[in-house]
């Protein structure tokens, strides 16, 4: 959604009116972004940049998220959740890794 308000210069607000969002989830987490201080200044890093950013982010907290679900007969899932976490510290990595977990 943020890639799309940028590329068609329309608010993210609007965009974001148009997405699937029954509990206005994504409404609210757009509203948090909007109004949170500017962690990033210069030009080194372009808005694409940023939203990759903010995507390998929420899928590393939801992969440990599911990391701490698991009990402690699950070793081995652990240990690949553990992996795809750290794979995800990089677009190119990461993009890989959320495709796969995209597939299941």
């Amino acid at each position: 959604a943020a890639l799309r308000a940028h590329e068609t210069g329309r608010p993210l607000a609007d965009v974001l009116r148009e997405q699937d969002d029954p509990a206005g989830e994504l409404q609210a987490f757009g509203a948090a972004i909007q109004m949170a201080p500017a962690k990033a200044i210069g030009q080194d890093l372009s808005p694409a940049d940023a939203v990759r950013s903010l995507i390998l982010r929420i899928w590393q907290r939801e992969l440990r998220r599911q990391r701490e679900a698991l009990g402690p007969e699950a070793g081995k899932a652990r240990a690949q959740l553990t992996y795809d976490i750290k794979a995800l510290g990089n677009w190119t990595d990461g993009s890989a890794v959320i495709e796969l977990m995209l597939e299941r």
